[in-house]
């Protein structure tokens, strides 16, 4: 009976640290402004994928002031637009929830905004240890994380 209850506990362990988010050894950390943008691989997106980002860029246009066209470009350039934008979604969702519990200010966006880029890739513990909080308290940056329920998504970049 011992034999067969330290068999489970194992076999649990074993599925735990199994399905924990670390990362591979593949996976690096990169600097965004060292991530050059690739090369366009849709000719256009889809009108739903076009009035996906349109939303998402509503949600987020007080943090990313890129234009709607920008937007669009740099998902052209993804070689799976519809995981990227389901990510997306996944932020401004986060974030608007975020928002609209209590007010908050440009510099807490601004912070909100990076913290849900980072943990779009990583979990809620390295995203908490490798973003550098500027305006919002550890609590904040607690609550924000529990509004993202998206697995990690690392984004993927080729070399050239």
């Amino acid at each position: 009976m011992f034999a067969r209850l330290h068999f489970q506990i194992l076999a649990v362990l074993f599925f735990a640290l199994a399905s924990c988010d670390r990362p591979s050894p593949s996976t690096q950390r990169t600097k965004t402004q060292d991530i050059e943008a690739g090369p366009l691989r849709h000719d256009s997106l889809t009108p739903q994928q076009v009035d996906r980002l349109r939303a998402i860029q509503a949600v987020l246009a007080e943090v990313d002031t890129n234009p709607l066209e920008k937007w669009i470009d740099d998902f052209r350039r993804d070689v799976n637009p519809d995981r990227e934008i389901s990510i997306y979604e996944a932020i401004a969702q986060a974030y608007q929830t975020f928002c609209a519990s209590r007010p908050r200010t440009k510099a807490q966006k601004q912070d909100a905004y990076g913290l849900l880029i980072e943990r779009s890739g990583t979990t809620d513990y390295n995203a908490l240890r490798n973003y550098k909080l500027k305006a919002l308290t550890p609590s904040e940056a607690y609550e924000l994380l529990g509004y993202y329920t998206k697995s990690a998504e690392p984004i993927q970049v080729f070399e050239k």
